[in-house]
Protein backbone atom coordinates (compact mmCIF):
# COMPACT_ATOMS: atom_id res chain seq x y z
CA UNK A 1 0.00 0.00 0.00
CA UNK A 2 2.90 2.35 0.77
CA UNK A 3 4.25 1.82 -2.74
CA UNK A 4 0.94 2.91 -4.28
CA UNK A 5 1.01 6.10 -2.23
CA UNK A 6 4.60 6.79 -3.33
CA UNK A 7 3.68 6.18 -6.99
CA UNK A 8 0.65 8.45 -6.72
CA UNK A 9 2.68 11.20 -5.04
CA UNK A 10 5.31 10.94 -7.77
CA UNK A 11 2.59 11.12 -10.43
CA UNK A 12 1.09 14.17 -8.72
CA UNK A 13 4.47 15.91 -8.66
CA UNK A 14 5.11 15.09 -12.31
CA UNK A 15 1.66 16.31 -13.32
CA UNK A 16 2.13 19.59 -11.45
CA UNK A 17 5.45 20.22 -13.25
CA UNK A 18 3.93 19.96 -16.71
CA UNK A 19 2.77 23.07 -18.50
CA UNK A 20 -0.86 22.96 -19.60
CA UNK A 21 -1.54 21.67 -23.08
CA UNK A 22 -3.50 24.18 -25.10
CA UNK A 23 -6.11 22.47 -27.18
CA UNK A 24 -9.80 22.01 -27.73
CA UNK A 25 -12.19 21.64 -24.84
CA UNK A 26 -13.28 18.11 -23.88
CA UNK A 27 -15.47 16.27 -26.35
CA UNK A 28 -19.09 17.17 -25.70
CA UNK A 29 -20.56 15.53 -28.77
CA UNK A 30 -23.51 13.27 -28.14
CA UNK A 31 -24.23 9.76 -29.33
CA UNK A 32 -27.58 8.62 -30.77
CA UNK A 33 -29.06 8.23 -27.26
CA UNK A 34 -28.14 11.79 -26.29
CA UNK A 35 -25.37 10.65 -23.90
CA UNK A 36 -21.85 12.07 -24.20
CA UNK A 37 -19.71 9.84 -26.43
CA UNK A 38 -17.41 8.49 -23.70
CA UNK A 39 -17.53 4.76 -24.49
CA UNK A 40 -14.10 3.38 -25.29
CA UNK A 41 -10.93 1.94 -23.82
CA UNK A 42 -8.86 4.13 -21.50
CA UNK A 43 -5.47 3.61 -19.87
CA UNK A 44 -3.26 5.11 -17.19
CA UNK A 45 0.25 3.75 -16.89
CA UNK A 46 3.43 4.43 -14.92
CA UNK A 47 6.41 2.17 -14.20
CA UNK A 48 4.66 0.59 -11.19
CA UNK A 49 0.95 1.08 -11.83
CA UNK A 50 -1.31 0.34 -14.78
CA UNK A 51 -5.06 0.85 -14.88
CA UNK A 52 -7.14 -0.24 -17.87
CA UNK A 53 -10.73 0.94 -18.10
CA UNK A 54 -13.18 -0.29 -20.74
CA UNK A 55 -16.33 1.87 -20.77
CA UNK A 56 -18.79 0.01 -22.96
CA UNK A 57 -21.65 1.54 -24.99
CA UNK A 58 -24.16 -0.81 -23.31
CA UNK A 59 -23.72 1.01 -19.97
CA UNK A 60 -21.30 -1.49 -18.39
CA UNK A 61 -17.59 -1.20 -17.67
CA UNK A 62 -14.60 -3.38 -16.86
CA UNK A 63 -11.55 -2.11 -14.97
CA UNK A 64 -8.27 -3.79 -14.08
CA UNK A 65 -5.43 -2.48 -11.96
CA UNK A 66 -1.92 -3.92 -11.91
CA UNK A 67 0.28 -2.58 -9.12
CA UNK A 68 3.54 -4.34 -8.40
CA UNK A 69 2.22 -7.52 -10.07
CA UNK A 70 -0.90 -7.54 -7.91
CA UNK A 71 -3.87 -7.50 -10.27
CA UNK A 72 -7.40 -6.61 -9.22
CA UNK A 73 -10.48 -6.33 -11.43
CA UNK A 74 -14.02 -5.08 -11.23
CA UNK A 75 -17.16 -5.00 -13.35
CA UNK A 76 -20.05 -2.61 -13.05
CA UNK A 77 -22.33 -0.09 -14.68
CA UNK A 78 -21.70 3.53 -15.59
CA UNK A 79 -23.80 6.63 -16.10
CA UNK A 80 -23.43 10.34 -16.70
CA UNK A 81 -23.97 13.06 -14.09
CA UNK A 82 -23.29 16.47 -15.64
CA UNK A 83 -19.83 16.25 -17.25
CA UNK A 84 -18.78 13.32 -15.05
CA UNK A 85 -18.81 9.58 -15.62
CA UNK A 86 -20.01 7.72 -12.52
CA UNK A 87 -18.94 4.09 -12.05
CA UNK A 88 -20.93 1.71 -9.85
CA UNK A 89 -19.17 -1.54 -9.01
CA UNK A 90 -21.23 -4.74 -9.27
CA UNK A 91 -18.50 -7.35 -8.76
CA UNK A 92 -14.83 -7.45 -7.82
CA UNK A 93 -13.01 -4.40 -6.58
CA UNK A 94 -9.91 -2.41 -7.43
CA UNK A 95 -7.12 -1.76 -4.92
CA UNK A 96 -7.89 1.94 -5.29
CA UNK A 97 -11.60 2.41 -6.06
CA UNK A 98 -12.58 4.63 -8.97
CA UNK A 99 -16.11 5.93 -8.71
CA UNK A 100 -16.20 9.26 -10.56
CA UNK A 101 -14.29 10.50 -13.61
CA UNK A 102 -14.29 14.04 -14.94
CA UNK A 103 -13.05 15.50 -18.22
CA UNK A 104 -9.58 17.01 -18.15
CA UNK A 105 -9.87 20.68 -19.04
CA UNK A 106 -7.24 22.23 -21.33
CA UNK A 107 -6.36 18.81 -22.77
CA UNK A 108 -7.46 17.06 -25.96
CA UNK A 109 -10.81 15.27 -25.90
CA UNK A 110 -10.84 11.67 -24.71
CA UNK A 111 -9.03 12.26 -21.42
CA UNK A 112 -10.51 11.74 -17.95
CA UNK A 113 -9.18 12.14 -14.43
CA UNK A 114 -10.34 10.55 -11.20
CA UNK A 115 -12.41 12.98 -9.15
CA UNK A 116 -11.97 12.53 -5.41
CA UNK A 117 -13.05 15.50 -3.30
CA UNK A 118 -10.82 14.41 -0.37
CA UNK A 119 -7.61 13.99 -2.36
CA UNK A 120 -5.65 15.74 -5.09
CA UNK A 121 -3.81 12.47 -5.84
CA UNK A 122 -6.64 11.16 -7.99
CA UNK A 123 -6.42 14.22 -10.20
CA UNK A 124 -2.87 13.18 -11.12
CA UNK A 125 -4.23 9.97 -12.65
CA UNK A 126 -5.24 10.91 -16.17
CA UNK A 127 -6.76 8.27 -18.43
CA UNK A 128 -6.13 8.56 -22.16
CA UNK A 129 -8.50 7.02 -24.66
CA UNK A 130 -6.78 4.38 -26.77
Amino acid sequence: MKRIVIVLLAAALCASCRSPVVGPTPDTTRNAGGQPAVAGQYRFSTADLRIDLDIRPDGTYFASMNSWARVTEEHGVWGIEGDNVVLKCRSGGLQMPIRRLGPVRQRPAGMFQILEPDSQLGRAIIFSKS
